[in-house]
């Protein structure tokens, strides 16, 4: 759908090795950085139309309401029942 709407590109965080698969590069490869982490493999893009980004650099900036305030989050959380967090192989934030 993305790629018949007329965009340029999709942009996502992912896994690499897993995303590749389906046409996605690591963004910094192509001239694209995230300006949260310039340097980060796992920011990822899909080019429709690389012509349109003619050969300058670019910066993906989050939108805004993409980061939660922390306090905010635990308020929330507070409103369920406790489970334990866990951070598994294969997720970001290892």
């Amino acid at each position: 759908m993305a790629e018949n709407s007329g965009a340029v590109l999709v942009a996502i965080t992912g896994f690499p090795d897993y995303y590749s698969r389906f046409g996605f590069f690591k963004g910094k490869e192509v001239g694209i950085r995230y300006q949260a982490d310039p340097e980060a493999d796992y920011f990822l893009v899909k080019l429709f139309r690389p012509e349109a980004l003619a050969g300058r650099d670019w910066w993906f900036t989050d939108p805004p309401g993409y980061t939660v305030d922390q306090s905010v989050l635990e308020e929330f959380d507070k409103t369920f029942p406790y489970k334990e967090k866990l951070v598994l192989p294969g997720q970001l934030g290892q």
